[in-house]
């Protein structure tokens, strides 16, 4: 009969020991790979932080007493269990920190972004150059001589222009343009001390 029992207790036992061998194995995966993801998927680097370059060590085969291994192997695995939920925690901490940093990061650019947008805007443009005698009398007759002269170029009509502008620049009929350019002298001087100050 104790030969019976013996035997049961040793089955008993080599099923617990396999159970508690799995399940280290599984812990070992589960802290490489949770511990790989946090360092990059570097399991090498993720061996080295958590010592597991060897097998953990597991107790010693223990005399027939299934209840007391049972007891003690249900403890292991919900120390086990505890480790890898805290390492699941940490891992989930860290994520959600870093997309909060993240979310920062972009807030803070979105902001510079419109800090610069107002420091544009503050930027004063110069005043606009007063246009010259010439310039108004292109704006005037350009357009009529255009029609006047439908088969010249470009190129044709501005040197017209220019030769007319050279006959009548000192005479009477100049002096509209010239009155339009001292009032757009007088305006640009007027604005640019504004600028300047």
């Amino acid at each position: 009969m104790d030969h019976l029992i013996k035997a049961e207790c040793d089955k008993m036992l080599k099923e617990v020991e396999k159970k508690f061998y799995d399940g280290v194995r599984k812990l070992q995966r589960d802290i490489i790979n949770a511990t790989a993801k946090q360092y990059g998927f570097d399991k090498e680097l993720a061996l080295r932080e958590y010592n597991l370059e060897e097998i953990i060590i597991v107790p010693p085969y223990v005399e027939c007493q299934p209840e007391s291994y049972s007891d003690e192997t249900e403890v292991i695995a919900e120390e086990e269990e505890e480790v890898i939920e805290e390492v699941k925690e940490e891992v989930i901490a860290e994520e959600k920190e870093e997309e909060v940093i993240a979310e920062e990061e972009e807030e803070v650019k979105e902001e510079e972004k419109e800090e610069v947008k107002e420091e544009v805007i503050k930027v004063k443009k110069p005043p606009k150059k007063p246009a010259t005698s010439y310039s108004y009398f292109i704006k005037d007759k350009k357009s009529g001589v255009a029609k006047e002269f439908p088969e010249m170029v470009p190129a044709e009509i501005t040197k017209k222009m220019r030769e007319w502008w050279n006959k009548i620049k000192g005479g009477p009929e100049a002096d509209i343009y010239h009155g339009l350019h001292r009032d757009d002298k007088s305006r640009y001087e007027a604005e640019i001390l504004i600028y300047n100050t």
